[in-house]
């Protein structure tokens, strides 16, 4: 190449279009438009790769640009590229012109992209580093330096601790309810019968805690035991250098802005699921006196149980599969989010386990005709079925590669089968019952369209359907009310 610094097109429409590297400076005539460091690093990428096309697998091993959206950058690029040539006699053919620099093309159904250097001035190969980038060292983290394959050896190598930890904070409430003379099905009763708003408001904190702490705690530690290694201040960091510390080279949060979003939502739609459950218990009369007298304290122990060990599953999960998206470092235990989202999982998933479990067995074996559906109980099966999509379905959830991917598929049919059936035994001839019938078929329309894409895609195992977080709190459940024809 004539300047390892700068690339020029040399035919085509685009011709005198350049791309300044080292300035970080695109232009076409006397028009110039600046583009930043990481936008720099993946022109420079793709220019390194001359045949063939980038696509999300090449830029996941990239050091520098693994966490970036292709297509979002290519889009924000393109949208550079196109004002530099409206700002010139090349108005009315931008968008024509930005196919003769960047080319698109579906690649064994991946999107890939490739800058059309036959068209520019390039005579040598390119070298491998982007001129004029710092380029950040790594730095060995004692707590995770073993190159241990994932699994759960390794799993239980670096969690012991915190593990132990959980475990003797479950034994604690367990000691303390003891000397209470609070069993387990009581304990569900005091919470039922606390105000709403209180309860609702600690559910809402809890779910956001684990945000909180990664931004405030985790990203905090990465960045001073960065510093404390290589002796560079934040201060001179940009936000992706400091996003690149955090979840990379010293591992621990994902500090993006997708994934921060997409946590946060997922976190604080789960705890709006489990308030709305609580809320409907509240509405059914006698239900506190049914806690109190029903007897079956061992389903109640079995539903809490399995919320722990299913939030001790997703963390599990999260440790010991691989994705181009994740950073499996980052959700150890001794990372503060993790633990926080592990406390809040399984507080989460045994208030509502333990719930739906409650109005089910109160319907089905010791109903007196005072079972009614209220506005509680549509808000409890649309929180719920939209808790799910967007954990495992939705656009932000297939971004991140959300580890939840299988709920949806899953477990909405079993709950729509369970909510429809609840639904008719307590039928009244109103415009709540209505309704609350109505929502079921509605999510099974997008339930079926997401079902025949994963499909499609192959992507789609018996294993999915038995091991989703979502099934093995519905089929303990289930095994509950099961157990009380015979009990």
């Amino acid at each position: 190449m004539k300047n390892e610094q700068r690339i020029t097109w040399v035919s085509g429409p685009a011709t005198g279009f350049f791309i300044d590297f080292e300035n970080q400076i695109i232009g076409y005539s006397d028009k110039e438009e600046s583009i930043n460091r990481l936008q720099t690093r993946l022109l420079f990428f793709m220019l390194s790769s001359p045949g063939g096309f980038v696509t999300d697998k090449e830029i996941a091993m990239d050091p520098e640009i693994f966490s970036i959206s292709l297509p979002r950058y290519i889009s924000d690029i393109k949208k550079k590229i196109v004002s530099v040539f409206k700002s010139s006699d090349k108005a009315d053919q931008a968008d024509e012109v930005f196919e003769q620099i960047i080319e698109k093309r579906k690649t064994y159904g991946n999107t890939g992209y490739r800058l059309r250097t036959e068209l520019t001035d390039i005579l040598d190969e390119v070298t491998s580093e982007t001129p004029g980038t710092a380029t950040l060292e790594a730095v060995e983290d004692e707590s995770v330096s073993d190159p241990m394959p994932l699994g759960f050896k390794r799993y239980l190598k670096y969690n012991w601790m915190p593990l132990f930890l959980y475990f003797f904070i479950v034994l604690g409430v367990i000691l303390l309810l003891d000397s209470l003379h609070i069993s387990a099905e009581a304990l569900l009763a005091k919470i039922v019968e606390i105000p709403f708003g209180f309860t609702f408001l600690i559910l809402v904190v809890l779910s956001a805690l684990p945000v909180l702490g990664g931004l405030l705690i985790d990203v905090p530690m990465a960045l001073k035991e960065y510093e404390r290694k290589k002796g560079i201040k934040k201060k001179d960091l940009d936000a992706n250098a400091i996003h690149e510390i955090a979840m990379r080279i010293v591992p621990r949060f994902d500090n993006s802005k997708e994934h921060v979003i997409f946590f946060l939502i997922c976190n604080l739609t789960g705890a709006f699921t489990a308030a709305s459950i609580l809320l409907y218990n509240k509405s059914i009369p006698g239900l506190s006196d049914y806690l109190t007298t029903a007897g079956r304290d061992y389903a109640y122990i079995i539903v809490y149980i399995a919320g722990c060990l299913v939030a001790l599953f997703n963390n599990y999960s999260l440790q010991t599969s691989d994705s181009p998206t994740r950073c499996a470092d980052d959700f150890i235990l001794t990372r503060a989010h993790a633990f926080l989202n592990l406390i809040y999982l399984s507080i989460c998933l045994a208030l509502g386990g333990s719930l739906i479990y409650t109005f089910l067995s109160y319907r089905f074996f010791y109903n007196n005709g005072a079972v009614v559906i209220t506005p509680a109980y549509i808000v409890m099966i649309l929180s719920a079925y939209c808790y799910l999509w967007f954990s495992s379905d939705s656009p932000s959830a297939q971004k991140i590669d959300s580890i939840s991917k299988n709920n949806f598929i899953t477990g909405l049919p079993i709950a729509a089968a369970i909510t429809t059936l609840y639904t008719v035994l307590c039928f009244t001839p109103d415009m709540i019952c209505v309704l609350s019938l109505l929502t079921a078929p509605v999510f099974l329309v997008l339930w079926l369209v997401c079902f025949l894409k994963r499909r499609k895609e192959n992507t789609l195992k018996l294993y999915y359907f038995v091991s989703s977080f979502f099934s093995v709190m519905a089929i303990s459940v289930i095994v509950m009310l099961i157990l009380n024809f015979w009990w």
